[in-house]
């Protein structure tokens, strides 16, 4: 990856769920950043804030530090950063508010998009005006777009042909069992909220999976 972003700007990376990619590429370029831009920081852009609060929490406990000081986050309503945050994980909508206010992004030497491959408008918006900055203001700015699944093909278009990492893992089979959407009501009354209903159903699926299967679960 750092081999990669000393030759250009712009960086495809694709890697299946579990490869580290989220907690180990973005303080990776921890090195390079420091010598492109002694003061430059690197924003690691999560889809939500549970992810990004999520994010810096492990990379601050791999890197050996507290929240807050090398690495932070920023959230809505929510911030953990201090002088000497060098990588912040942060949701869109807050990227984009850097933006109306600093629109070259002055002290971000790298930007990582994570979880690229679901497409919310903020996170295409942020690509738009990420790309502008550096095609036209700032061509030293480091842009990665990272995700599992991508149509890399349209992306590596719009980005003009920008080198790509492609990271292979082994998988396992996996057995989908379906269970059935019931509505119930809530005293004979009203049918419950779905949302409840989701979380009844997904109790009584976890407590069916254990009494049926051995070792771990994960559940989302």
């Amino acid at each position: 990856i750092i081999a990669e972003l000393q030759k250009c700007s712009c960086l495809i990376i694709e890697a299946p769920p579990g490869t580290g990619k989220t907690t180990r590429a973005a303080p990776a370029l921890l090195p390079l950043v420091s010598s492109l831009n002694p003061h430059g920081r690197i924003l690691l852009v999560q889809p939500r804030r549970i992810a990004a609060r999520a994010a810096a929490a492990r990379i601050a406990l791999e890197l050996g530090c507290p929240v807050g000081q090398l690495v932070g986050y920023q959230v809505r309503f929510d911030a953990r950063t201090s002088a000497a945050t060098r990588l912040i994980a942060m949701t869109p909508g807050i990227l984009l508010r850097q933006l109306q206010g600093d629109a070259v992004l002055s002290e971000v030497a790298a930007v990582v998009l994570d979880e690229f491959h679901e497409r919310s408008l903020e996170m295409d918006l942020l690509l738009g005006m990420l790309r502008r900055v550096q095609a036209e203001l700032r061509p030293e700015l480091r842009l990665v777009v990272m995700s599992a699944t991508l149509d890399r093909n349209s992306i590596a278009d719009y980005l003009e042909h920008p080198a790509r990492i492609c990271v292979t893992a082994q998988t396992y089979p996996v057995q989908t069992i379906y269970g059935r959407y019931q509505a119930t009501s809530v005293g004979g009354g009203r049918p419950a909220h779905p949302s409840r209903r989701i979380v009844e159903q997904t109790i009584a699926a976890v407590r069916t999976a254990a009494s049926s299967h051995q070792g771990d679960m994960l559940v989302f």
